[in-house]
């Protein structure tokens, strides 16, 4: 039987030439006249050749270390609660008929200058008059407002009215931000996304303090991370490229849209995220309290050649690295090297909490599987399959999770740090292959797990493991931090919404053991994901204890005014599109072959598969008609409606790649444009990226 045509081979050697099997003497492909190679589907198939890792390098898939038998939490004990809105009523009169206009009684310091700075400009702003600031509290029974340092821990926020004045406290920059969006939030006042349209100043004839109102708080997270990657951050560059900009000069377009008012916090300061004292800036660097960076990236090339026994054994019997090396962990002139560098960055700076001990990310190199190292590993550990780098190439096979070995080592480093330093605390990656918690080794109490458990949140699956994995980790006490890529989601250039996983899962976290977050994959297209990024900030702090849909009817009520019912169906409309596409993915995902990698578009494909953006044009019509007479409601339903034609475009341009179609440039080219023009004139409603498709060559794929 012949079949399957391959047109333009010359030659029959291409496909393997001849079979084998000498009785069977048939060709595996033969010529038509035209020259193309017709392959025989019965004759004999040549298998593959494989190598077998050679027994005498030593490097084997077998765990020798003795069985464990801890005792885990299989989830979280501590559940979230939660309170009802309060009714506001009128307390003390600001501005108004009758009563003379409050004033601002500035108070000495440059930290509290910025925060009266911001208060003055909101209260000018809803009034629509400037504000007397003075030196001293009035004696003429005006209300007065002042900001001021107060005792306490750190990150304190106090708000407090007495005698006619309202207080606005803090005993450091970060208390002192989170009680003045406390108190402006009261008056009514938002941050919905970053720049001038995102930013909500009700203007007002009448202001008056709600009745009872009072703040003294400190926040349960110490870290508060949503990784804003800067457009000349390396992950960035390439995306200006494609759009024809430079990058230095899309971060000053940024950086000027960025804040409503130039004396104004960004966003993130706005809801108290990158602002915490532990790691500041907008990504994790190496000057903060708090370090996780990961760390060893140098290490083969400057122990390469003297220490060659420290780098990880690999199938073919060398230990060559490149520059993200793995390690022979069973090496203790490897700990001892680590410890004593560890121990003398806590003698350069003694303020840091704690130092990093994260391994590289990744790599092209394989575990190390000597046999001092499988001793580590119990043999009863989870298994997974782990992409190994073998002589025939890269595979994926079943092997045990290393974290009982990586716990083992940690602990022996810091044994040994601690002789020096015994109060100073470490941190660690919960990560790709020893994500897993242990079943043998107990972390040593000075840890702080940093766990990476939930993908990217696509399905109710990875919430569960990410909830599963925190409780696991936190049967041991240890301080947790939460460091997911979850708000990628399925990384289309598409509106998505599943706020309401985040919302629940870091109020979830929060109760029970972690510490403190920090979230990559941010989006910075604010048309599509901007509820998400909102609800999830607002998370964090949460003073008032609100639930995920009394602060979705507060965003969309300060948002769209009378279009808010409407927009409030649209993102319920968009949270059940991302159940129909999880409950898709979770089944292609399921029939998936484990031992291979899921291509990268597939989970975007998915997506668009099932997004049809005019599902939710009725949406926004039915919210432009009801708030036709609000200027500012007007431009918001703008600024999020081109998150809805971008996701057009961008599924045309997709299907024109899956088709290989012959209007396949034009497509992308309508999609580039309008990222690029949508930028330009709204930097913060779709960013600078060409999503999966806007440069793709063109494929074949099923839809």
């Amino acid at each position: 039987m012949k079949t399957t045509v391959y047109a333009g081979l010359a030659v029959l050697a291409a496909l393997g030439a001849e079979s084998s099997s000498a009785a069977a003497k048939k060709l595996i492909a033969e010529a038509d006249a035209e020259g193309n190679a017709i392959v025989n589907e019965d004759a004999p198939k040549a298998k593959p050749k494989r190598f077998v890792v050679p027994e005498e390098n030593g490097w084997l898939l077998e765990p020798l270390g003795a069985a464990g038998d801890l005792k885990l939490n299989d989830e979280m004990p501590v559940k979230p609660a939660f309170r009802p809105r309060a009714a506001a009523r009128d307390g003390l009169r600001l501005f108004g008929a009758g009563v003379k206009d409050a004033v601002i009684v500035a108070q000495h310091g440059p930290i509290l200058q910025k925060p009266m700075n911001e208060l003055r400009y909101h209260l000018e702003e809803m009034i629509g008059r400037e504000i007397y600031v003075a030196s001293d509290f009035p004696t003429d029974g005006r209300a007065a407002l002042t900001v001021q340092y107060c005792k306490g821990p750190a990150e304190r926020s106090v708000v407090r009215v007495e005698g006619g004045v309202v207080f606005i406290e803090g005993p450091d920059a970060q208390g002192l931000s989170h009680a003045l969006t406390y108190f402006l939030e009261a008056l009514g006042c938002r941050y919905l996304w970053p720049g001038k349209t995102g930013k909500v100043i009700p203007k007002r004839a009448e202001v008056a303090v709600p009745d009872g109102l009072a703040l003294d708080f400190v926040p349960s997270l110490k870290i508060r991370r949503m990784r804003d990657y800067h457009a000349i951050h390396e992950r960035r560059v390439n995306n200006a490229r494609i759009f024809g900009t430079d990058s230095l000069k899309a971060a000053q377009r940024a950086r000027e849209a960025a804040i409503d008012h130039f004396e104004n916090r960004t966003f993130w300061q706005w809801h108290g995220l990158n602002d915490s004292v532990a790691v500041p800036g907008d990504e994790p660097t190496d000057d903060g309290k708090y370090r996780w960076e990961h760390r060893f990236n140098d290490y083969y090339v400057r122990f390469g050649k003297t220490h060659p026994e420290w780098f990880a054994l690999q199938p073919d019997g060398t230990r060559e690295m490149d520059n993200r090396p793995t390690f022979c962990m069973s090496q203790e002139g490897l700990v001892d090297q680590i410890a004593e560098e560890t121990i003398e960055m806590y003698r350069h700076d003694p303020s840091v909490v704690a130092h990093t001990l994260c391994l590289p990310d990744g790599g092209y190199k394989t575990w190390c599987h000597c046999a001092a190292c499988r001793r580590l590993d119990p043999v009863n550990a989870a298994k997974s399959y782990k992409l190994l780098i073998l002589p025939q190439g890269r595979e994926r096979r079943a092997y045990v999770e290393y974290s009982d070995r990586i716990l083992n080592f940690y602990n022996r480093i810091i044994a040994k740090v601690k002789r020096e330093f015994p109060d100073k605390r470490f941190t660690m990656y919960a990560y790709a292959s020893y994500a897993k918690p242990p079943v043998k080794e107990t972390p040593d109490p000075s840890l702080i797990i940093i766990s990476v458990a939930g993908g990217y949140y696509r399905t109710p699956a990875d919430r569960m493991a990410a909830q599963k994995a925190l409780a696991a980790w936190g049967t041991f006490g240890n301080e947790m931090i939460w460091r997911p890529n979850a708000p990628g989601g399925y990384t289309t250039m598409t509106p998505a919404n599943n706020a309401r996983w985040f919302f629940d899962d870091v109020e979830l976290f929060k109760a029970n053991h972690v510490i403190g977050t920090d979230f990559d994959v941010v989006s910075k297209s604010w048309a599509l994901k901007g509820l998400q990024n909102y609800i999830l900030a607002k998370a964090h702090l949460n003073p008032d204890r609100w639930d995920y849909e009394t602060y979705l009817d507060d965003y969309c009520d300060a948002a769209f005014g009378k279009g808010a019912p409407a927009m409030k169906r649209y993102f319920a409309a968009l949270e059940r599109l991302y159940d129909r596409v999880a409950a898709a993915w979770s089944a292609e995902v399921a029939a998936a072959d484990p031992r291979r990698p899921i291509p990268r578009t597939a989970g975007p494909d998915c997506y668009l598969r099932l997004f049809d953006a005019d599902d939710y044009e009725g949406y926004f019509r039915e919210a432009r008609a009801a708030a036709a007479d609000d200027a500012d409601a007007l431009r918001r339903l703008a600024f999020l409606h081109r998150g809805l034609e971008c996701g057009r475009l961008e599924k045309r341009a997709a299907e024109a790649v899956w088709a290989n179609a012959s209007d396949l440039k034009k497509a992308q080219g309508d999609f580039l444009d309008f990222v690029r023009a949508s930028w330009r004139d709204e930097p913060f409603a779709i960013g600078l990226s060409a999503g999966h498709y806007g440069t793709a060559r063109g494929r074949s794929a099923k839809k």
